[in-house]
């Protein structure tokens, strides 16, 4: 269970280190180009961990409502 949790836990991590990073690099930065390219990597990435969220919420609650017709049937 716990390399489960873990496997769909990972994205997060990956995606809360890149945004680290990307902000650090910011800071970094002074050229224009190269700060508006890292805002959209953090634009990107913040759009990669909604859309990866909406599936893992949509696909928990399938299971639920599965378990419920179920259930009820």
């Amino acid at each position: 269970m716990k390399k489960i949790i873990k496997w769909l836990m990972e994205p997060y991590g990956i995606c809360i280190s890149e945004l680290k990073y990307l902000t650090k690099l910011r800071t970094q930065t002074h050229s224009k180009k190269e700060k508006i390219r890292i805002y959209e990597l953090l634009y990107f990435n913040v759009l990669l961990m909604m859309l990866y969220s909406l599936f893992l919420l949509s696909s928990f609650i399938y299971i639920i409502l599965s378990i419920i017709i179920e259930w009820y049937g």
